[in-house]
């Protein structure tokens, strides 16, 4: 299990927009990746140890979001609800919406 610092505990928690039996919701910041990869040491996946159930599962990821884009990140927080939200993602049964905030009025090509 990875060691957490109180501040990244505050943080992970601070991003929590909803909770139920089943999920939770994230409002995800721009700049920080959902997952690891090469040279990236901070990211959702690590900080999500701090959420682990009394049984000690930790919370499951079902989608990405990329680094860059901000949103609301779903995780599953039982094994169940991971099967179900991953098909509707996988099947597109789940519907994203991306929203863009720009200056003045795009000129498209």
């Amino acid at each position: 299990m990875i060691e957490l610092s109180a501040q990244d505990i505050a943080f992970v928690r601070s991003l929590l927009i909803h909770e139920d039996a089943h999920v939770l919701g994230f409002n995800k910041p721009a700049g920080l990746a959902v997952q690891g990869g090469s040279g990236t040491t901070r990211h959702i996946d690590q900080m999500l140890e701090v959420m682990r159930d009394a049984k000690g599962q930790k919370p499951r990821l079902v989608h990405r979001i990329d680094k860059e884009t901000s949103g609301c990140l779903l995780v599953a927080k039982t094994r169940f609800a991971a099967t179900h939200l991953t098909g509707a993602f996988r099947h597109r049964s789940a519907r994203k919406i991306y929203w863009a905030l720009v200056a003045g009025v795009p000129k498209p090509k």
